[in-house]
């Protein structure tokens, strides 16, 4: 019997020690994080599927073509400290640092909320025809020559709106920007705005004619 508690305690020894130096392989501050306890966007699957984030957004025009590709240059990075927090062996700063790239990346592709084109006032068709009517005011005298100028000016850039808002791309914004021009081109050219002043209407020089 005393033989038997002899092994049996020989065998905890070393059952034990062998633990203590695979506890004591893993790298100096590694973390120790299971892999039920991981957080799914810091594995390399998530972080592999930003870069068709970061692509889809330069497609859209979120992002500009260098911006693209300053992110993807950052994903790469963040691929090989990802495989490092998967396979446990990252330390905490390693983690703090994959997590920070991972929330960026994420903010700046984001896809920003639309609105639905429902509003026909703020549709291509609708709004080329306010050029009509920016010409009807100016020959109609209810407009000046420089308001006319400034209308077409905006009218412009409304043009470029009314497109994305159509292709259902407009956010909220650039909606409430796009109605509001619309709305102000629709006031200067209504027939029942004032009269612009007549551009002749200047005090002539000099005394009075006498007949």
């Amino acid at each position: 019997m005393r033989i038997l508690a002899l092994l049996i305690t020989t065998a905890c020894v070393g059952i034990s020690a062998f633990s203590s130096s695979a506890a004591g392989a893993q790298p100096a501050g590694a973390t120790s994080t299971s892999a039920t306890a991981q957080e799914p966007k810091l594995k390399t699957p998530y972080v592999d599927g930003l870069e068709w984030k970061i692509q889809n957004a330069r497609r859209s025009g979120q992002i500009t073509a260098d911006q693209a590709k300053t992110l993807t240059a950052q994903q790469r990075q963040l691929h090989a400290l990802s495989w490092a927090y998967q396979s446990g062996t990252a330390t905490a700063e390693q983690v703090k640092q994959l997590r920070a790239g991972v929330d960026e990346i994420d903010d700046v592709t984001r896809v920003q909320k639309t609105v639905a084109p429902s509003d026909p006032k703020l549709k291509t068709p609708y709004v080329n025809g306010l050029q009509w009517k920016i010409r009807q005011a100016r020959a109609s005298g209810r407009i000046t020559a420089s308001q006319e100028e400034q209308a077409t000016a905006q009218l412009a850039e409304l043009k470029k709106l009314a497109w994305t808002y159509q292709s259902g791309k407009a956010t909220p914004d650039e909606a409430a920007q796009l109605r509001l021009g619309v709305q102000n081109i629709e006031t200067m050219t209504s027939s029942t705005a004032p009269a612009a002043p007549a551009g002749n209407d200047r005090p002539r020089r000099g005394g009075v004619t006498s007949h």
